[in-house]
């Protein structure tokens, strides 16, 4: 099977570091919340991530499970194919850190593409049997039943129209069964 996989929130989990150092960048520069939805101004951010990206991309934790599996998948024969919106204009050299991240955790895979905002346009040359994502909207871009979609959710409690799930072990059964 051609399995794609977003990477932020999906393999790793993103969303615990990028707040924490973004905490630690404002109190560092003394910096008060932008507004009430952003931390940063768009000045800040860059600098931000000018600082923090190879922080942020080189140590953010896997998600639990998720390397084993992945692994096993490849010895399976299964193609692996990472589809992210990391990007080198967002997080200065984020293709580089992400590949020796991939690579320093052994994480193998047939292609990774990177600055996709249309996750089935970035990977319809793939012919995808799988993907899965943590967004909706990011699965919203594919059309019906061009490939069986699997949305990654920090917990039950999270409702979508597509399978979701919580933990890579859930991940792994349903591959096993399709």
């Amino acid at each position: 099977m051609r399995i794609g996989i977003d990477i932020d929130d999906t393999l790793t989990k993103t969303s615990e570091i990028f707040p924490k150092k973004m905490k630690e960048y404002r109190k560092k520069y003394h910096l008060k919340r932008y507004n009430k939805e952003w931390q940063l101004s768009n000045e800040q951010f860059h600098h931000f991530t000018k600082e923090y990206g190879s922080e942020i991309y080189l140590n953010v934790k896997e998600k639990k499970h998720a390397i084993a599996v992945i692994q096993k998948w490849i010895s399976e024969g299964h193609e692996i194919y990472f589809i992210t919106a990391r990007s080198n204009k967002d997080i200065p050299n984020a293709q580089k850190f992400t590949i020796e991240y991939l690579k320093k955790r052994n994480i193998e895979y047939k292609e990774i593409v990177f600055d996709a905002y249309n996750k089935y346009f970035a990977s319809k040359k793939f012919n995808l049997d799988i993907y899965i994502d943590d967004q909706e909207k990011m699965l919203d871009t594919f059309p019906p039943k061009d490939a069986y979609l699997i949305r990654f959710v920090p917990n039950k409690k999270v409702t979508s129209k597509y399978k979701t799930v919580t933990n890579w072990k859930e991940i792994e059964k349903i591959v096993e069964n399709l």
